[in-house]
């Protein structure tokens, strides 16, 4: 973190990304290429964990700074201006290796639900309020269940894959797509999905490699279709004026 001064600006930044696009701008210009050589460090927040860790982006949102902390998997929110710990929230479930995730999400609410910071664990989405970080109340303690009722046809996410990227949040729904699960057959595809955040119904699901009787399901044929694990490993983007992700 660099201490800077100059006009006010904008400090949001509410995707990994910055937006959902994922375009990585921001319209802030403290920062140039005249004076970047003179940054001083502000501080400097110390987990205290070690060992391989991803490198996470922090969110910023309505003036508090959120990550996801390696290994240990707690979300934290710093105070921005100091790094000083406004909360930290242990992981709800109890979770073994793989906690690190690149960051985390954010959703707005839709007006009658609350914005909070979302988390994946597992097959559940929790959320967490924003200068709390207790639970949302209007979801399961045990997290809202998304992803698909049969593994079979391409499982929950967590179930033989695993998603360390943000999700896409587009509206009411939340997007997923694993990574993807190395496994024997028969492989369990990473096919991305979107499930209501409101209730966790699963709302579609795009196969990435198609099934028998789907269109083109005949040029891959059985064997490939039940032992090929495909996904994504890194994130999604999406355009919000057309809605495609």
């Amino acid at each position: 973190v660099t201490a800077a001064t100059g006009q006010p600006g904008s400090t949001e930044w509410k995707d990994w990304g910055g937006n959902a696009a994922r375009t990585h701008y921001s319209a802030l210009n403290q920062i140039t290429a005249t004076n970047v050589a003179g940054l001083k460090p502000a501080w400097v927040w110390d987990s205290g964990k070690f060992g391989r860790t991803w490198e996470i982006t922090p969110l910023m949102i309505d003036g508090l700074l959120y990550i996801s902390e390696s290994q240990s998997g707690d979300i934290v929110a710093l105070e921005p201006e100091t790094g000083k710990l406004v909360w930290r929230t242990k992981p709800p479930v109890t979770v073994g290796a793989g906690l690190d995730r690149r960051s985390l999400a954010y959703w707005a609410g839709d007006g009658v639900m609350k914005p909070r910071i979302v988390a994946i664990w597992g097959h559940a989405v929790f959320g967490f309020d924003l200068k709390t970080g207790q639970l949302s109340s209007d979801w399961p303690a045990t997290g809202l269940e998304i992803g698909l009722p049969n593994p079979a046809q391409g499982g929950k996410i967590g179930g033989g894959v695993q998603s360390n990227s943000p999700p896409i949040i587009y509206k009411n729904m939340i997007i997923t797509m694993g990574a993807t699960g190395f496994l024997p057959p028969p492989a369990q595809p990473a096919d991305p999905h979107a499930n209501d955040l409101r209730t966790g119904k699963l709302l579609w699901t795009a196969r990435v490699i198609p099934g028998p009787g789907e269109p083109g399901g005949d040029s891959w044929g059985p064997d490939t279709q039940n032992g090929v694990s495909m996904g994504g490993w890194g994130h999604m983007a999406l355009e919000e004026d057309s809605g495609t992700v």
